[in-house]
């Protein structure tokens, strides 16, 4: 009976296209996007870290790092996302990465540097500076992180 019943299920499974699209939209979402790490909004600077609740290299893809707006205190607008797929970490594993900033309407254009391990991530002392360089005028101090995304 139970070879009878494997029989049949795949031969539905053959001629029924939709039992094939949702097994690859199920391939897709089998693993649920989790907030690994979350505050009230942190520059990022070099005595500061964030330690992750699972490690980069067990997310299906990567990470997403949020980063909103600060002034006098984290700001629930202008959120910046970056994306850092999970082979970065095998890859360079501990190593610095730089991510620009830029608000929406270009008023607020910043850079952060941070240090990227597969269960941690450390910031760097220039992510609360200001100043100007090659013309271009930055306030790292405008943007913090506030959550750390498995994707």
């Amino acid at each position: 009976m139970k070879r009878l019943y494997t029989i049949l299920k795949k031969t539905v499974e053959a001629f029924n296209p939709l039992h094939i699209k949702v097994k690859k939209l199920e391939d897709k979402v089998d693993k649920p996007q989790n907030v690994l790490w979350s505050s009230d909004g942190i520059f990022m600077i070099e005595t500061q870290t964030a330690e992750l609740s699972e490690p980069i290299s067990s997310q299906k893809n990567g990470i997403v790092l949020v980063w909103s707006d600060y002034d006098n205190g984290a700001i629930n607008q202008n959120f910046v996302t970056t994306f850092i797929p999970k082979g970065y970490v095998s890859l360079h594993d501990g190593k610095g990465m730089s991510i620009t900033l830029i608000s929406s309407s270009f008023n607020r254009c910043a850079t952060k540097y941070v240090y990227v391990s597969d269960n941690k991530i450390t910031g760097n002392s220039i992510n609360n500076k200001t100043g100007s360089n090659s013309g271009i005028t930055y306030v790292n101090n405008k943007f913090v992180l506030r959550e750390i995304i498995g994707v």
